[in-house]
Order: structure tokens, then sequence, then C-alpha cells
């Protein structure tokens, strides 16, 4: 092994992937010949990466698999690449679009939650949300939600927010809640006002992960009055903003 300015790092880093690419994991003998060191110095360094959550200990007999928190760290390195590159969309999309405001939405496990903002009246500023969650059944990444997450999170959603609570303010009955989710889905979109006495208009398109599992939103608000002119450019440019965001 090549020395390194930090051989214990250097050592982790390569049980790690080695652990990676063995379906049966790893013994701390396999560990120490490795890295050509002893089993002590194979059973600290496997503690410490047990400790880590890096590794996961299985016993009978003992083998070291990978643990949960590379998969975190990756999720977590993924979720601020997407959102950078949201914001970065959204600054871009604010000065083609004057008078539009924009919305970056990430899909949990029973709601949609809009984490970026940006307002026509503040072209010039991408807020960060507090993890607001989208009204269940008005707001158009919510519908979003409603149409396209898997059925187990879409009856979460249904399940803690109740249509007869939430969504008769919107829709008359459950028949045309669901006569609209059928048109969402139909045409891959949020593409129409669903309450006439808006001030705002809005739309927005879902954010599909490569497996094509729902991860987030992308949605536009404007003056009602410009509806028909813009609505259609609009969700062009949130599709193929989407579109992106999902290979990521």
């Amino acid at each position: 092994m090549k020395n390194s300015p930090n051989q214990s790092i250097s050592r982790g880093i390569e049980i790690l992937r080695a652990v990676a690419a063995s379906s049966q994991g790893l013994s701390l003998q396999e560990m120490a010949d490795l890295l050509d060191v002893s089993r002590p110095t194979a059973h600290n360094l496997a503690t410490t990466l047990l400790q880590e959550k890096f590794l996961t200990k299985h016993n009978k007999p003992v083998r070291f698999t990978l643990g949960p928190e590379p998969g975190r760290m990756a999720a977590r390195a993924q979720l601020h690449q997407r959102q950078t590159q949201a914001k970065d969309r959204m600054l871009q999309w604010a000065k083609d679009y004057p008078q539009t405001g924009w919305v970056y939405a990430e899909a949990g496990e029973d709601e949609m939650r809009i984490l970026l903002r940006l307002d026509f009246k503040r072209p010039k500023v991408v807020e960060r949300v507090d993890r607001e969650v989208s009204h269940p059944y008005d707001a158009a990444t919510a519908l979003i939600f409603h149409a396209f997450a898997d059925e187990s999170r879409a009856e979460a959603l249904r399940r803690r927010f109740p249509f007869t609570e939430f969504g008769r303010s919107v829709f008359n009955s459950p028949e045309d809640f669901q006569a609209s989710l059928k048109e969402i889905r139909e045409s891959g979109a949020v593409t129409k006002p669903w309450l006439s006495r808006r001030e705002l208009g809005a739309v927005a398109v879902p954010i599909f992960s490569p497996e094509h599992t729902l991860t987030g939103a992308l949605g536009a608000f404007f003056p009602i009055e410009r509806f028909d002119e813009v609505s259609g450019p609009v969700l062009k440019t949130l599709r193929e903003g989407a579109n992106v965001l999902g290979k990521i």
C-alpha cells in the first residue's frame, strides 16, 4: 500500500471500496490481508467505521457490509446539487419571464414541501423557505404529489389531510378531485388555475428520479390575468428544468 499523508483515512477508504464491491462483505482477516496489517489494526479501523455507521456488522460469522452513512452522504450531496441547480435556473427564469415567480419543492413521505421560492416582486432573491408544506389540495405542487406520488405516499397525504376537511373548498366532490388528478396525469402537469377567484395563477410539473419515482416539483405563479399568455411558455421551461434536475 502506498504511503499516505493520513494512513488511517486511506486504509478506511480502501476498506469501504472493497466492502462496497463485495456482495458478502469482508471479515476482519480479509480486511487485514487487504491492507497488509495485523488483525488488531484491522479491528480498530472496522470499529471506527462501525461507530460512524459507514459499516454494518453481521454475526455468525462476523462480517462487515456497507452501512447507511455512505448512502446518506450521497443523498445529501445529490440534494444540495439539485437545490443549487434549481436556484440558478430560477434566477435565470426570473430574467426571462418578468412578473413570474418560481418555486422548487421536494416530495416527502406524505407531503410536498416547498424549499425555494422566488417572488416576482423580488426577482433577484431566491428565498430559502423553512420547509413550508404546500396546501394539500390547493397548491399546484401539492396536486403534483397527489397525481404522481406512489399510491402509498399519496394515501398517506390524504389520511393526514382528509378531503372532507381540506379539499372541499377547492373541489366540489371526491369525484371532481379524482377527475382533476386524471387530467393532471394525462397532461403531465398542473396546467390550469383550479380556483377562478385566485389573484395568482399557478402551474407545476413533477420531477422524477431516473427510476421514475417522484422526487419533487417545479412550479410558477403569476397574475391570473396573464395565465393564457404565459402558462404555455412557462410550462415548457419548467419541463426542461425538471428533466435536468431529475437526472441529478
